[in-house]
């Protein structure tokens, strides 16, 4: 019960037991969504993996040899989908992490109380990897089998 009520997953329907300090979660869940977002998220892996990085202009990989290596026989379309919606799923993560960091910084310093905080970075960090996860958004891990 007292993880739950760490994670802020009770849902309010117990109260924190008397003599339980709940931690903050947010300096972890910052660390681990900015591995994540920069990290695991990155296509570079896969371009490498592909053998269509290009490091002159890596930004632009995709638009300008994606189809290239698609006609070359090098990848199949489906996987060029797959890595375009991997970067997107990258950007996005990217994107919103400074919210994320902004987020948690403000609540702390306004003194939201840290099951709610941590109840927010729990379901926010669940929300980012479900999508990433997933067939739909950002190609699952049906990459490491094409």
């Amino acid at each position: 019960m007292a993880l739950l009520t760490t994670l802020g997953l009770t849902l309010g329907l117990t109260s924190t037991p008397p003599g339980l300090t709940v931690p903050n979660l947010g300096p972890a869940a910052l660390a681990f969504n900015f591995i994540f977002a920069y990290g695991l998220l990155s296509s570079r892996t896969l371009k490498q993996y592909y053998g269509i990085d290009h490091n002159v202009s890596p930004r632009e990989d995709i638009a300008k040899y994606g189809d290239a290596a698609v006609q070359s026989g090098k990848i199949s379309k489906k996987t060029l989908d797959i890595i375009k919606r991997n970067e997107s799923a990258h950007a996005n993560a990217v994107e919103n992490y400074a919210l994320l960091v902004g987020a948690v910084a403000m609540a702390t310093v306004a003194g939201v109380q840290r099951v709610s905080i941590n109840r927010a970075v729990v379901l926010y960090t669940l929300a980012r990897t479900a999508c990433r996860t997933s067939e739909e958004c950002a190609g699952g891990w049906a990459i490491y089998a094409a």
